[in-house]
């Protein structure tokens, strides 16, 4: 190889890792910049801005951005006002297990009307405190078995022939 050419190669090779150096500079340059910038925005938005600002670019809130602040923070503080500090209750929805040991074996169960098993039955069942679940057991012969057991606590259990007195008026 010529001495010219292995000159040519070495400075491209060393203009090549200049090149790649001053890029990798500027691209952190502009990235500290942005932080920089960003967070500045972040203490003008919080309102802890102490006023110097060290890049020299970051603008104040115009009027229009202070204006609707003000505004949202009047609605806030209205609906603050209108709910009060009362706070609606909501019932309390839990997943629940039951058993259901009603009837000969191999009858139908169904929860709230729907089919979900046969007897003896474990599941679990979503429901509110203090509502009731129509439990109906639907025996291959013979009449069904109805009954409701309240939703209370985390368990469940429907054993013997219990009856409830008062028919469901939907088949099971």
């Amino acid at each position: 190889m010529s001495d010219r050419l292995r000159f040519v190669l070495r400075n491209l090779a060393a203009l090549l890792l200049l090149g790649t150096s001053l890029r990798f500079a500027v691209f952190e340059c502009l990235r500290w910049q942005e932080a920089s910038q960003a967070s500045t925005r972040s203490k003008i938005d919080r309102g802890t801005h102490t006023g110097h600002d060290p890049a020299g670019s970051v603008d104040q809130l115009n009027d229009a951005d202070r204006k609707r602040r003000e505004e949202l923070e009047a609605v806030q503080g209205e609906l603050t006002e209108a709910i009060g500090s009362s706070h609606p209750t909501v019932p309390a929805v839990r997943l629940r297990r039951i058993v259901v040991d009603q009837g000969p074996e191999r009858s139908l169960v169904y929860l709230n009307g729907e089919q979900v098993g046969q007897t003896p039955y474990v599941g679990q069942i979503s429901c509110e405190d203090g509502t009731s679940i129509r439990v109906t057991v639907l025996p291959a012969a013979g009449a069904p078995i109805r009954s409701r057991v309240a939703c209370a606590g985390p368990d469940l259990h429907l054993k013997g022939a219990e009856v409830d007195p008062t028919p469901s008026p939907v088949t099971p």
